[in-house]
């Protein structure tokens, strides 16, 4: 199968990056600052990050981003290699699919993921030849013919008597090919039948080798050198022994051959060089942080993919660090829309409820840009509040407490010491989510409390704080907090809902019992108030939905939207949900994202990873921004977003936007018309009045597929735009140019 590669461009090293994207499009937000790998190609230098893969061309000083979105058949690459002979670009998958890239070119190869092979099995290394690629994988070795597109030959159980053995990487050294495994090292005769497991010689420790796993090996002139999982450098001269190359003490991450020297990159920020006489010299610089992949191009510039920094370029020992704007890193753990703004926290927990130790700070979307900020000292950050009275910030950490940042910058930390938090039953302070209400009081979900504490707390504009008890056990364990428009707090729990009404001191468990809740499942994975005050829950079972919300201190039943005649995705696990400014319904689930109607009866789109750029089927999280109708989605392969068709509507006419106008000749996307008050009727004719096309905004959003009534799309020329509130009164008129 082959595809078209259109690649934006980013000029002078900076990202262009327009504020805003059409309707029914997608814009990928991977993060390009944490360098894994890097490959020097005859187009530049390619480097794959922790969720993507960009092009470095250096003449220029201009980024190629490439993603599925751009027609790559997958969105998470994880290895690849250059055939300069016949100037590819090989890239690996997870699922074992391989696309070669020439000429913005791509054909995939499908044969390794439709072969049955157990345990899911990587690619680990791609080490092309003029002849052959080889793949290094975890079952074996494969031969790919790049110029053929086919798979020539499969070598596999290379172990010991014909068992599994997987291979970390290979190199060619005089009439031999040699192995690196997870038990040390092969060799075979390159005129010999490699397929036979007993063709291959393997050292161990009569040879000096230690019987573990060798993270990288290269040739150089003669002589082979091996880095082990213990970070030893041994040489092998083709005398059947070992020799150790005392190394500083470091955890290798590369190892390549740079002109007569060999380069290492070491993890804890290094670049070692040794040189023919095997004596090591070390480098340092401030950007080398993270070193994790090294190359040298012609022209003798040396090339790191460093996990914090994205592509460092060392020139005549002056280093430049390059990388397209992104997250910083592909941590995410919760998406919130707040003073105009996309915010991502990047912490958390894992399936045992413990803390991730992860220290990203949070990422900021922000006029087409991302800037990520880290708050020193603070680990696992779950959660965003933003209290617009005082332009001040709140942070939720799961075992720090809660952190509260002025309009002006200054910090204070809030932990059960100098506040109503309580220490969880591991000593910690553990903060899952934040929220304000309408008065500008921040609400805090205490996390994994003893019976008998408040898990949820309050406090106002002045500073004063209020706790309160959960009316069960399963309340000592807050997971989010939503605030109705009525000012009830619905509270996710491990087990159920917790129905908080504190001005009139009422609070309610609720759950699968009848008239209690009659919820599909005690596992609640989100809730929303929808536009017409209705209580949307997420569970492991499907959506429920409260009707009667009012009810809730009394007989209450949810009740389940019927969709294909069965109960609202009731075979599939909800994680988050969201409401657009049509009232309508996206849901993440374990299997996609689905977008339903305002009742939860009509299926409007569903996205899995066939039909779009999604770098995973798992939605973790999502938050609106409700003037653009973009949803951001964190994945379980990072962060992507997709502009729908509705906004949040105004009472009365905004700025009337068009959008793109003019429509350029090889546009076929949806022409979009925002800052309409609720339901504005949208009429379409030519410059002589004939009607074209005529549809009613969602929300505050009209869009118009450049089709009339018949699918015939609108010719060159010029096209007006009436638009009418909901009573039939006139608003604005605009002019939409369509180019030939």
């Amino acid at each position: 199968m082959r595809f078209y590669v259109f690649l934006f461009l980013l000029l002078s090293g900076r990202q262009v990056a327009g504020q805003e994207i059409p309707l029914g499009t997608w814009r990928t937000h991977a993060s390009y600052q944490q360098g894994r790998q890097v490959v020097v190609g005859k187009e530049g230098i390619y480097c794959v990050t922790a969720n993507g893969l960009f092009l470095y061309q250096n003449t220029e000083n201009a980024f190629q981003i490439l993603t599925k979105q751009q027609a790559l058949t997958r969105a998470l690459p994880t290895q690849i290699g250059y055939d300069m002979a016949r100037s590819t670009l090989v890239i690996a998958y997870p699922d074992r699919t391989i696309d070669l890239l020439k000429n913005q070119e791509v054909t995939e190869l499908s044969l390794l993921r439709r072969s049955p092979l157990p345990n899911s099995p990587q690619i680990n290394q791609i080490f092309p030849t003029p002849a052959l690629a080889y793949l290094a994988t975890d079952f074996g070795l494969v031969l790919l013919d790049v110029g053929r597109q086919e798979i020539r030959d499969t070598y596999r159980n290379l172990g010991a008597n014909g068992a599994e053995l997987a291979i970390f990487g290979l190199t060619f050294s005089q009439d031999s090919l040699l192995l690196a495994t997870a038990q040390g090292v092969m060799i075979g005769k390159t005129n010999s039948n490699l397929a036979d497991y007993q063709q291959w010689k393997r050292f161990g420790t009569p040879n000096n080798l230690p019987a573990q796993k060798i993270k990288k090996i290269i040739t150089r002139n003669t002589q082979v050198y091996a880095l082990t999982e213990g970070n030893k450098l041994l040489r092998y001269n083709h005398q059947n022994t070992w020799t150790n190359i005392p190394l500083p003490t470091e955890n290798y991450t590369d190892m390549a051959l740079a002109g007569a020297d060999i380069l290492l990159t070491a993890e804890a920020g290094k670049l070692y060089s040794l040189n023919n006489a095997e004596i090591v010299t070390p480098q340092t610089n401030e950007l080398l942080q993270n070193p994790r992949s090294v190359a040298q191009d012609t022209q003798g510039t040396i090339w790191i993919a460093d996990a914090q920094k994205g592509l460092l370029q060392r020139t005549n020992n002056v280093w430049r660090a390059y990388a397209p704007n992104s997250p910083a890193s592909a941590d995410a753990w919760q998406a919130r829309f707040a003073n105009n703004r996309i915010i991502i926290t990047t912490g958390g927990y894992n399936q045992s409820l413990q803390p991730l130790q992860r220290t990203s700070g949070y990422h900021i979307f922000e006029n087409g840009t991302w800037a990520t900020r880290i708050l020193p000292a603070l680990t696992d950050l779950t959660s965003y509040a933003y209290v617009p009275a005082q332009q001040s910030q709140y942070f939720g950490s799961y075992g720090k407490g809660l952190w509260y940042q002025r309009q002006e910058g200054t910090v204070e930390q809030f932990t059960q010491t100098n506040s109503p938090l309580q220490a969880s039953v591991f000593g910690d302070v553990r903060i899952t989510d934040l929220a304000t209400d309408a008065s500008g009081t921040l609400w805090v979900a205490n996390y994994a409390l003893s019976a008998g504490q408040s898990s949820i707390h309050a406090r106002n504009l002045n500073g004063i704080w209020q706790s309160f008890l959960p009316p069960t056990p399963e309340g000592q364990n807050p997971i989010a907090i939503t605030i109705a428009e009525n000012g009830w707090k619905w509270i996710r729990l491990n087990a159920g809902i917790w129905v908080l009404d504190e001005k009139n001191n009422r609070s309610r468990w609720l759950s699968t019992a009848p008239n209690q809740g009659n919820l599909p499942s005690n596992q609640v994975n989100a809730i929303i108030e929808d536009k017409e005050g209705l209580i949307w829950v997420g569970t492991d079972k499907g959506i429920a939905v409260f009707y009667t919300p009012q009810d809730a201190f009394g007989t209450i039943n949810a009740l389940l939207p019927v969709y294909g005649g069965r109960p609202l995705l009731r075979d599939e696990v909800v994680q988050c949900m969201a409401v657009d400014g049509g009232n309508r319904k996206w849901v993440g689930t374990t299997t996609g994202l689905w977008l339903f109607d305002a009742e939860g009866t009509k299926l409007l789109q569903y996205f899995q990873e066939q039909n779009s750029p999604l770098p995973s089927e798992s939605i973790k999280a999502m938050a609106m921004h409700p003037a653009t109708g973009e949803l951001f989605l964190v994945t379980a392969g990072g962060i992507i977003s997709y502009r729908g068709t509705a906004t949040e509507a105004k009472d009365e006419y905004a700025t009337v936007n068009v959008f793109p106008n003019p429509v350029l000749p090889n546009f076929d996307g949806l022409v979009g018309i925002s800052g309409l008050p609720a339901g504005a009727k949208v009429k379409i004719t030519d410059v002589s009045g004939r009607l074209f096309y005529q549809t009613t905004a969602e929300g505050g959003t009209a869009s118009w597929n450049l089709q009339d009534y018949q699918g015939t799309r609108a010719r060159a020329g010029f096209y007006l735009v009436y638009t009418l509130k909901p009573d039939g009164s006139a608003g604005k008129v605009l002019k939409i140019a369509v180019l030939e």
